[in-house]
């Protein structure tokens, strides 16, 4: 569809000009995925442009996660609102990557977000720790705002999506939001809800489908613990679309025969 990412920036560029001119804060932390992807695509440089013009000093943090946990991920937030999945393509970081580097040399860290390897457990600790040299900043409990949906309610979430409102993907509705605290809690109290677990060929494709994550390990010191590094190259052919949420994780019918009747 249409790019509207511009007026997006614009409008987002624009609210957090008038928070920062309210509050005259010592210091700005931008945290945001769509900033970070948002280099490497049209408006890049006009974005390095305002951040420069902007702010004085400019420290860059990049968050990676396993390539085949960030696609669950992924997947997970997207059929909250969409009934259309992306096909899966392996990952290539690397060039946004060197485009923060080559803007803002030497004011880039590359940080691997698994929670055994963050400062507590904790990304936003982590963050303040190692990005800020920070460690007396109290923080508040964690609050869970992503809240897991099983694969079996993503599953009911697509199909709700597709046969109601195939006409309003990408678009919050308030029907979409009832169906979903339905769905939630009808999850609450069909057990057991297992974790979304993507079909096993899938994985393969995600974790060892780009040499990027070779040169990950080899310039910044970034291995995720669930990937075997000698099989990264042999390229796994997904010789399937990912359409529907059952194409991409493993489906548990009887539960979702539960699922529905609840």
């Amino acid at each position: 569809g249409r790019d509207n990412g511009p007026a997006v920036f614009d409008s987002m560029w624009t609210r957090m000009l008038a928070e920062i001119e309210a509050c005259r804060p010592a210091g700005v932390i931008l945290s945001t995925e769509y900033v970070s992807s948002r280099i490497g695509l049209p408006g890049g440089d006009m974005l390095c442009e305002r951040l420069r013009e902007t702010f004085g000093n400019i420290h860059v943090t990049l968050y990676l996660r396993q390539p085949s946990t960030w696609l669950t991920s992924m997947l997970q937030q997207t059929v909250k609102y969409s009934g259309l999945l992306t096909q899966p393509r392996p990952i290539s970081w690397r060039k946004d990557i060197e485009l923060w580097e080559s803007r803002f040399p030497g004011c880039v860290a590359v940080r691997k977000y698994e929670r055994n390897g963050l400062r507590s457990g904790d990304i936003a600790e982590d963050f303040l720790f190692h990005a800020l040299g920070r460690e007396d900043i109290p923080l508040a409990p964690a609050v869970q705002v992503n809240e897991t949906m099983s694969a079996e309610a993503a599953l009911l979430m697509q199909d709700f999506q597709i046969r109601h409102q195939p006409d309003k993907d990408d678009i919050p509705t308030s029907e979409k939001r009832r169906f979903r605290e339905r769905l939630r809690e009808a999850d609450r109290q069909v057990t057991p809800q297992a974790p979304p677990k993507l079909r096993a060929d899938l994985v393969r494709y995600m974790d060892e489908g780009s040499t990027d994550l070779l040169w990950l390990r080899d310039h910044h010191g970034i291995v995720f613990d669930g990937i075997d590094y000698r099989r990264i190259g042999r390229l796994p052919t997904l010789d399937r679309e990912v359409r529907l949420i059952s194409d991409a994780f493993e489906i548990d019918e009887k539960r979702l025969a539960l699922l529905w009747q609840t």
